[in-house]
């Protein structure tokens, strides 16, 4: 039971990860974009 509770904590928190590393590349691209 805990471990599938920190197996899922685990999970949900690297994707959130990923998520800000995505949009934060995507935001640093369209002002590196632009003048």
């Amino acid at each position: 039971m805990m471990f599938g509770l920190f197996a899922l904590s685990l999970i949900i928190s690297l994707m959130s990860v990923a998520l800000g590393l995505e949009s934060g590349e995507s935001k640093s691209l369209t002002h590196s974009n632009r003048p």
